[in-house]
């Protein structure tokens, strides 16, 4: 890619700057929702649930209260009538109401209204204290109380309310209204509403935008305290002030320490970042060119964002403006692995593989928000998903493009580079650190807390705090307030349950279970309702009394001089048949109010009430409150404490679909479900040693900084991801590789800490809480990345190579566990029943003795067959049967050996090592049996051998002594041999291949292979054909033993025997896909080419692979002497660091090494030849044979007539004539 954009640059950066335009242009379309609420998750309820919630406004009001602590309510009320004309002309557009104050007219549109619908605002309590009123006595006095407040100087004012309602039956009506408010105290003074002391009155502005409209809200905000400060200063000299207070104040004053910490901290933040980049890379250019991709992935996730969608929540792109700064490592990577190698094919080889991973990996993690269900969270995930993947191609693109290097000089070695160079994972001290931290994270992790409470999570201004404070000791208390809705499909329907709910509020009020209600359900009816408060009345008012009461008022009067038509409008009043009330009509009056508790849609409609209520009495309540039918009790901090406990449960699951998702990529690229555990491991230990520190600072999760989660999860998976390529790399090659990748984290630490980490710096508690848990994750990640990760690799890979070993595999370790801890169980077992049962046993000692053997026998046989991934084969050609004492040998090159032998039979005895004897697992059950340690002495344990031999047993040996480090035999000792001479025992061979690679020398693996044992023809006492005298018959013997393994090789070597053994090599390099199709290949070439070499020969090959055909000739033929040229030096590097090597006679040099002078084979295999060497090596008088895969055609060319051609085709042999 890199070339061919190169080559075309003149049309290619024309198109990538057109490609950029275009998704700036797109980009620059998209909408914003400002929203906030839209982070909140939906809570999942009902579709009922959902609609209350969507037709439900809650007024966000700014209180104003003035203040007067004189008690002087003329002075509050001058106030207030300054500050509200103030209001009116300054602001007037910001404000969609006031209220606080009452004008006159409105006090007699209310009391007219309930004038004329009297019938509806009296109750069965109002009916019975009227009732006590009617008789004669009563009138009597109320008409005379009526005549002194005429003739009063008030009279005038007074009169048509008396002549209209001479038993004054409105005021009765009027106080169903006081339902309206949720406190007692307040009185009315010059139209304004003050507390009963005098010191306060409370003015109540709704603004007409929300208050999550932070961008207008801040103009207005600022309007309106400049303009408060202007009149308390003009009234300072009254000592009258106002404070305002409300959501929308607290929004403001949030979004403003939020810009301003984030100004102040991203300056900050920003200045060094240019600084350390600068010093780091000694270029002017270089934070341009890391920004590049940064600022491209970002525009190409908005511009697909308003294709999809047209808009985007605000709150998902400033949180997502915060995440991007994960992008930015991958440009870090890629401009310091060019810096330090400034080679182009290098760098897409090094990096390109590892920087796809880590965007694909961390945009799965972030595509994983979909799932929440929160409208801007889901934004989010596909804002950063984008963003990342977008950025990673770019920044592949566009980097290697524009920048430039100084290839005369090598860049200067830094303090990153020199940190970088420390190798964490060989220091013990920080290890056993980390390792007791995540055992505390172990135990505490599960319980860091989730913070529901949004008030906590608010910047909380001195000033607020005590506006506050002030008009909670104005209202007598900090009761929790809630709301209760009734819903309907018909404005009636929800006004007939509203009324059934404030019944059952007025008796909890009346019983002193809540404090008190706000409520239209006293003053709004349903028409049932209404309906039933007629024919109350008509009940009340019957033709009788309504005769009888005007008759007496009359009579009455007339003593005052009252005419008699004076009480005709009362009259009317008892005596007209009464219409109900339309809604329309209670719409007119302003003193309900109604728009702050109705809400009416044409198929459906609510009715709101407040409650306020004790904390310890809200379960009560709402038990009393569930019991009325289409209701809906709404707790706001509940309510959100739901929502974000419900945000939390997501974000569990979240965590869980993430590492599915990255698992499953990880399984993609690499293949192997090691390499992709030695990813995850580091990640998993990263959050619970985050999540431990949390708990152990008290640091819990909130709604913002559980966001970071994912971001913390994502710079977690790119660093391991980055540490298995190093690694891995390293691996390979044999170099010190790992540097580079750390430098590249270790720029991306410090752009994150400056870019979030500073902000821990920052008054906003939100974003404090941000800062916080990134900087313990992010340190946390780095940590574990340099420290763990190698310690892990190592482990499981390179240092079992350095030692010979092939590097671990999940499924052969599991197997290998459970095949020894069932070994070692099984072994407990026998111990105990050899030192607790048998011996009790009431039986012959010989009848126990040989049942204990058989156990033996069997439990060595059921743990080699405990591996079903071991194909087991015994051959026994003579058909023995071991019934004819004797002493069996046999090759030892690994454990297994020791049990396939057992298991051929239960009457055995073993010549053992000292520490089987007094291993406290199975010493015992050793003892019992009748096992013979060696280092005693062949000679001293004659006799003893020669009672077991007597007592009907075998003997065991294993002539070399110990076990090899590979297939090829060492010498046979002489002790097995003379107890044959000594006991006169016949010796019967077992020659045993395939556990020298199933389960080698050193190692608790056990590979899958083939095992087979082969039991040869018993070799008699008698029989002086391999000799006389047991030094004699030791070598014959050997010579004979190990004739018969070669033959054994070649009878159950297939093409691909050794194919696995070859791969494993490999497994884990950079390299393995190729060498794997290689092998393929070329494995039945090999096969062929192997078939035609003397079991001990001396071998130089010449080929182009990575060392695979010597490594598989080793296997192949394990007592050869191989010399392998490699073309390239990559591919010396990676063979040399082969496992195989390490335990075999394998030599691999270059073109100009000195050879080995002792060469009898010369093998071929690659085009790339330096002619001159074939021609030096071919004139070696030593060699006998040349082999020829590919340049066989070349070899031909040199040969002169001293070879022959004994074999032509795709694998072509020669042969030095016989002279």
């Amino acid at each position: 890619m890199y070339h061919r954009f190169k080559k075309h640059r003149l049309w290619a950066w024309p198109l990538m700057i057109t490609l950029v335009i275009a998704v700036a242009l797109l980009a620059s379309r998209i909408g914003f929702e400002e929203d906030i609420t839209k982070l909140l998750p939906d809570s999942g309820a009902s579709t009922v649930t959902k609609k209350v919630l969507e037709t439900v406004s809650f007024a966000d009001k700014i209180v104003v209260n003035i203040s007067n602590p004189n008690g002087e309510p003329d002075a509050l009320t001058q106030f207030a009538e300054t500050y509200i004309d103030s209001l009116d002309g300054k602001v007037s557009k910001y404000i969609g109401e006031i209220q606080g104050r009452v004008p006159e007219n409105n006090v007699m549109q209310l009391y007219n209204f309930v004038y004329e619908h009297l019938p509806f605002f009296l109750d069965e309590s109002d009916y019975a204290k009227i009732e006590q009123q009617l008789n004669q006595d009563s009138i009597a006095q109320r008409v005379k109380n009526n005549y002194k407040a005429l003739v009063s100087p008030a009279g005038i004012v007074t009169k048509k309310f008396i002549v209209k309602d001479p038993l004054g039956l409105t005021p009765v009506g009027l106080k169903k209204f006081t339902q309206l408010q949720l406190g007692d105290n307040y009185t009315l003074h010059n139209g304004f509403l003050i507390t009963k002391d005098h010191r306060n009155l409370l003015l109540f502005i709704t603004p007409a935008l929300a208050a999550n409209e932070t961008g207008e809200n801040t103009i207005f905000i600022e309007k309106l305290q400049s303009l408060t400060k202007h009149v308390n200063k003009h009234y300072e000299n009254a000592d009258t002030k106002a404070v305002l207070f409300g959501s929308t104040l607290y929004a403001v004053a949030n979004a403003k320490q939020i810009k301003k910490d984030i100004q102040l901290t991203i300056s900050i933040a920003m200045t060094l970042l240019l600084i350390i980049l600068i010093a780091f890379y000694r270029k002017l250019t270089v934070p341009l060119i890391i920004f590049t991709p940064t600022v491209f992935g970002a525009l190409l996730a908005i511009a697909i964002l308003y294709v999809l969608k047209g808009k985007i929540s605000a709150i998902s792109l400033g949180i997502g403006s915060v995440l991007l700064g994960i992008t930015l490592d991958y440009s870090l990577h890629i401009l310091t692995h060019f810096r330090n190698n400034q080679n182009i094919q290098a760098l897409y080889k090094d990096v390109a593989l590892p920087v796809l991973m880590s965007s694909l990996t961390t945009a799965v993690a972030f595509l994983c928000l979909v799932f929440v269900k929160s409208e801007a969270l889901n934004d989010l995930g596909i804002f950063a998903a984008v963003s990342v993947v977008g950025a990673s191609v770019f920044a592949l693109i566009f980097i290697p493009q524009v920048y430039r290097f100084s290839k005369q000089t090598k860049p200067k070695k830094t303090l990153l580079d020199h940190f970088s160079n420390v190798q964490f994972d060989k220091n013990k001290p920080l290890i056993v650190i980390i390792l007791v931290v995540f055992i505390i994270g172990l135990l505490l992790f599960h319980k860091v807390g989730f913070d529901t409470d949004l008030n906590q999570m608010n910047y909380q201004p001195e000033e607020l705090v005590a506006a506050e404070n002030d008009l909670d000791r104005v209202n007598n208390n900090k009761a929790k307030t809630i709301y209760v809705v009734s819903y309907g499909s018909s404005l009636n329907a929800a006004l007939n349950t509203n009324n059934a709910l404030h019944r059952v509020l007025a008796a909890n009020k009346q019983e002193q279970q809540i404090l008190n209600y706000s409520s239209v359900g006293g003053v709004v009816l349903s028409k049932e309702a209404q309906q039933e408060k007629i024919d109350q009345w008509q009940r009340f008012w019957t033709p009788k009394k309504s005769d009888t009461l005007l008759n007496i008022l009359r009579s009455e009067g007339r003593i005052f001089g009252f005419k008699p038509t004076v009480f005709d409008q009362f009259e009317t009043l008892i005596r007209t048949p009464i219409e109900p009330i339309l809604y329309a009509r209670y719409q007119e009056i302003d003193q309900l109010y109604l728009k702050e508790f109705v809400t009416n849609q044409p198929d459906f409609a609510t009715v709101m009430s407040a409650v306020k209520v004790a904390d310890d009495d809200t379960e009560q309540l709402y038990a009393a409150l569930n019991k009325v039918s289409n209701t809906l009790i709404i707790d706001r901090k509940q309510l959100n404490e739901k929502l974000l406990g419900s945000l939390k449960d997501d974000f569990n699951a979240l965590i869980g679909y993430s590492l599915i998702a990255v698992i499953i990529l990880l399984l993609l690229f690499y293949r192997d479900i090691l390499l992709v555990l030695l990813t995850i491991i580091p990640i998993a230990i990263t959050w619970v040693i985050t999540l431990g520190v949390m708990q152990l600072l008290d640091i819990n999760f909130n709604i913002f900084n559980v966001i970071i989660s994912t971001f913390i999860f994502g710079l977690g998976v790119d660093y391991s991801i980055f540490i298995t390529n190093g690694l891995a790399k390293e691996y390979t090659n044999g170099s010190r590789e790992l540097p580079t990748y750390k430098t590249s984290i270790l720029l991306s630490v410090i752009t994150t800490v400056l870019g979030i980490g500073v902000l821990i710096f920052a008054k906003h508690p939100a974003l404090r809480s941000i800062s916080m848990v990134s900087l313990i994750g992010i340190f946390t990640a780095a940590i574990v990345a340099f420290t763990i990760q190698p310690l892990l690799f190592k482990f499981c890979i390179t240092r079992r190579a350095a030692k010979g070993l092939a590097p671990l595999q999940v499924r052969q370790t599991l197997w290998s566990l459970f095949s020894f801890g069932y070994f070692i169980i099984g072994g407990f077992i026998i111990s105990l029943l050899s030192s607790l049962i048998i011996p009790w046993l009431p039986i012959a000692k010989k009848k126990k003795m040989a049942v204990f053997h058989r156990i033996v026998s069997r439990m060595m046989a059921s743990v080699l067959y405990s591996n079903p991934f071991v194909k087991k084969k015994v051959l026994n050609p003579t058909g023995e049967t071991f019934d004819k004492q004797c002493i069996i040998i046999a090759n030892h090159a690994s454990f297994l050996d020791i049990l396939t032998v057992g298991m051929l039979h239960s009457n055995l005895i073993y010549l053992v090592k000292d520490w089987v004897y007094e291993s406290p697992v199975f010493g015992k059950a050793v003892r019992l049996a009748g096992f013979y340690p060696v280092s005693s002495g062949i000679e001293g344990g004659v006799e003893h051998l020669r009672t077991k031999v007597e007592q009907g047993y075998s003997l065991i040996a294993f002539p070399e002594g110990s076990r090899t480090d590979t297939a090829k035999m060492r010498r046979f000792h002489k002790g097995s041999f003379y107890l044959a001479e000594q006991l006169s025992l016949d010796i019967v061979p077992v020659v045993i291949h395939g556990t020298s690679q199933i389960s080698p020398k050193g190692d608790f693996i056990i590979n899958d292979g083939n095992l087979t044992a082969k039991i040869l023809p018993r070799i008699s006492a008698e029989d002086i054909d391999y000799g006389e005298g047991y030094a004699l018959r030791t070598k014959k013997i050997s010579k004979y033993f190990k004739g018969a393994f070669t033959s054994l090789q070649q009878e159950v070597e297939g093409v691909k025997h050794y194919q696995r053994e070859v791969l494993n090599n490999y497994r884990y390099k950079t390299c393995f896909s190729e060498v794997k199709k290689h092998v393929s290949n070329h494995i039945e070439n090999w096969y062929v080419l192997a078939n035609q070499i003397d079991y001990n020969a001396s071998i130089i090959t010449l080929t182009d692979d990575h060392g695979a055909l010597p490594i598989y000739l080793s296997y192949k033929k394990p007592n050869a002497k191989i010399t392998g040229i490699l073309t390239s030096q990559e591919a010396r590097k990676i063979a040399q660091g082969c496992f195989s090597v390490k335990r075999t006679t394998i030599q691999f040099v270059d073109l100009h090494t000195v050879l080995p002078s002792k060469i009898n084979v010369f093998l071929l295999d690659t085009l790339e030849v330096d002619s001159q060497m074939i021609q030096d090596i071919i004139k070696n008088e030593e060699i006998t044979k040349i082999i020829a895969g590919n340049g066989k055609e070349l070899i031909a060319s040199y040969l002169t007539t001293s070879f022959e051609c004994v074999i032509e085709g795709e694998c072509t042999v020669w042969k030095r004539r016989q002279t």
